[in-house]
């Protein structure tokens, strides 16, 4: 099938084989699974971003099917794609739903689209509309819509810089075509936003996306699992095809400038992790943007990719949790029941950049959440003796310390905020010792 890349199904099928999705002719699927082109061509024909997220999930909910009829429109799954590549991925078809949530964040031109007359007849309702009222149960409608929130959103309300001349001309164009040829279509102020850190926060809805595609990877193993299982499961996975960070990738059209860095261990359960920043912003009416180093940098299983960006290089203060922190409103630390933040080198580092910013008495600038298994004894935190996965960064970050204040300075005041004057559980402000 030959079709003209200005048409919808010729803009689809390019955005998704740039995304290294297969099966990108919208008239071919395979595996009963809604390929991206087919989710974008759906889209394209008038479909809701929520429908059409709903349809991804029809599989685990209510079984699949080899046809499939959405407003008039028969779409089929059961056939073999001539577009295949050796690709994990593509080899067989259709490897899984993140084809058509891909899809369906797109945004492709509208098509006219011949409504049959049946379709008016009063009691009339097309597959989709019979599948979402039999299949979705509310809660399972609550999710998707946070899932939804997590895609591809104009985010102008938490950029500060959106309503400028140069990011008005870059968001006027197609989000399809931004994500189809982004090396062609991106402005240079998005490029330079791309390549400054404090450009790769999430919004804590976007946190939870990426809990529910843990569990999905996970499985059972999930509830055991530490931040180390969820990168390597599934951020490194995105990251290496997309060549992008986490966040980068969900907010491919408007990227989040950072409001809260968070400071945390990786070796920490993954599900206490969450549940530790879901609860410190439960009561927030606006929901800040997260600095998370697991979604802000680009995972990668090739440790020269990974040193390049979280090594201290010449100096901690060009590392990227350096910048981003310099750029934060608040510091949340995480606590976790398996290793102590102070005994980390780079999180002792985190720590002294908020004394040195000011942070530390600021009123609510510093906010402390998760369990204080680690601070309830008397051991004061000492940084000469914290622990690196690398002795070079180490020697760096104790060396520029040095150059600042003593270690017996940063002890005392990274000791005040590991025991927070005597506060144990809670978030706490460590100004005002109030707990929230």
């Amino acid at each position: 099938m030959s079709m003209s890349i200005t048409e919808p199904q010729g803009i689809c099928g390019k955005a998704c084989k740039g995304m290294g999705f297969c099966c990108n002719d919208p008239l071919v699927g395979s595996n009963q699974l809604i390929s991206c082109s087919q989710a974008c061509v759906m889209r394209a024909r008038g479909l809701a971003d929520t429908s059409c997220w709903a349809l991804c999930m029809r599989c685990a909910l209510s079984g699949c099917g080899c046809v499939l009829s959405v407003d008039g429109n028969s779409y089929s799954f059961c056939s073999s794609c001539a577009d295949l590549t050796n690709s994990s991925k593509c080899t067989h078809g259709v490897a899984s739903r993140e084809a058509c949530t891909f899809g369906c964040a797109l945004q492709p031109p509208k098509v006219a689209v011949a409504v049959a007359a049946v379709k008016g007849a009063t009691g009339f309702k097309s597959d989709v509309d019979r599948w979402l009222i039999v299949a979705v149960p509310v809660g399972i409608l609550a999710c998707m819509a946070s899932l939804v929130a997590c895609c591809y959103r104009r985010r102008k309300g938490s950029d500060p810089h959106a309503h400028s001349g140069g990011a008005a001309e870059a968001n006027g164009l197609p989000r399809l075509l931004r994500a189809a040829l982004p090396s062609q279509l991106f402005r240079s102020a998005e490029r330079k936003r791309e390549l400054d850190t404090c450009w790769a926060a999430i919004s804590v809805a976007q946190l939870g996306e990426l809990r529910q595609l843990a569990m999905t990877a996970l499985g059972t193993e999930y509830w055991t699992a530490t931040m180390h299982d969820v990168n390597r499961a599934v951020l490194q996975p995105l990251c290496q095809r997309a060549g992008k960070c986490f966040a980068h990738v969900v907010n491919l059209e408007e990227l989040l400038h950072i409001t809260v860095f968070v400071s945390h261990a990786w070796l920490e359960n993954c599900e206490q992790f969450f549940e530790s920043i879901n609860s410190a912003f439960q009561h927030w009416t606006v929901k800040p943007n997260l600095w998370i180093c697991a979604t802000a940098l680009l995972q990668s299983t090739d440790p020269t990719t990974v040193s390049l960006q979280i090594g201290a290089g010449v100096s901690p203060s060009e590392a990227p949790f350096t910048k981003a922190l310099a750029k934060a409103e608040k510091l949340l630390i995480v606590r976790n029941a398996t290793v102590d933040l102070y005994e980390r080198i780079w999180c002792c580092w985190e720590f002294f950049l908020a004394y040195q910013q000011g942070m530390i008495h600021r009123p609510g600038a510093v906010m402390v959440n998760g369990p204080s298994m680690f601070g309830t004894g008397t051991k004061e935190v000492d940084v000469t003796s914290a622990r690196s996965s690398n002795i070079e960064d180490k020697r760096k970050i104790l060396e520029h310390i040095s150059k600042t204040a003593s270690y017996q300075v940063i002890n005392d005041k990274l000791t005040e905020i590991k025991f927070f004057n005597g506060m144990k559980e809670g978030t706490v402000d460590l100004e005002t010792n109030s707990t929230y």
